[in-house]
């Protein structure tokens, strides 16, 4: 998890985003991870991990934004082919920057306190 520090404007492993979503998801939070692909950095991606289960969504202003689309755990939405054609499993290598709230630094000073 080193090659994380500030939350915003960073690049992480898919093995890290799916461990941030599912340690803020176990501490009792209900993490908003946004995605920015290299493709279109005009567009936002975000991920919400729920208790019972995690969503994904494109997110916009106006009307060309999406709901949020349920998924049972984040196993299936990485594998799911999700909309605008992106599969996180496939397409991960794309990402340009992911941020997260609450913020990733709070997540990092827990998991260096507890090894």
């Amino acid at each position: 998890m080193e090659s994380l520090s500030i939350d915003g404007d960073k690049r992480c492993s898919l093995e890290e985003a799916k461990w941030i979503v599912s340690e803020f998801i176990r501490r009792g939070y209900e993490p908003e991870f946004t995605i920015i692909f290299e493709d279109m950095p005009d567009e936002e991606y975000m991920i919400i991990g729920y208790e019972d289960r995690v969503t994904f969504q494109r997110c916009r202003s106006d009307r060309d934004g999406s709901d949020e689309i349920p998924y049972r755990n984040l196993e299936e939405l990485f594998s799911s082919d999700l909309i605008d054609g992106w599969n996180l499993n496939r397409d991960w290598d794309r990402v340009k920057l992911v941020y997260c709230r609450p913020n990733i630094d709070r997540l990092l000073e827990w998991a260096k306190n507890n090894k």
